[in-house]
């Protein structure tokens, strides 16, 4: 009798342990959020507020005092080219040089325009929206 009892007790633990286990599978990440359109055609393409000719007054005015020390001593002159992104709320970001002088111009040009006001965004297909900007940036010793 003991013997049938411990056969029966081997026969349930096994088949306890037989039993299949189901490896739980976390469910799929959401899909990530679209980033939003940025354009670089446009209806009506962002510009400074007050008007290009007060943003380069702007511009002028901040790069009169910060001039490279290198590029003045090496008489370093040229133009910057920077592109840039606008966003909806006037916002600068993704600044980056595409054509570059050197001697620290770069650096400061950058500085400049971070520092630039904001601009009036772009508008695509009646509202405001993202869009893509260049702006050369002339360093001229006087």
């Amino acid at each position: 009798m003991k013997k049938h009892i411990y056969i029966l007790f081997l026969l349930l633990l096994l088949l306890g342990l037989s039993q299949v286990v189901k490896a739980q599978v976390p469910p799929p990440p959401p899909p990530p959020e679209p980033e939003p359109e940025i354009f670089v055609l446009v209806e009506e393409k962002a510009q400074p507020i007050g008007g290009y000719k007060a943003f380069y007054r702007h511009i002028a005015r901040s790069l009169r005092y910060r001039y490279p020390s290198l590029a003045y001593r090496n008489r370093v002159q040229g133009v910057v080219l920077i592109e840039f992104v606008v966003h909806k709320n006037g916002r600068l970001s993704n600044m980056k040089v595409l054509k570059s002088v050197g001697s620290g111009c770069d650096e400061v040009a950058l500085q400049v325009l971070r520092r630039a006001p904001k601009w009036r965004p772009a508008i695509q297909r009646g509202r405001p929206t993202q869009s893509k900007c260049r702006i050369p940036i002339r360093f001229q010793i006087l």
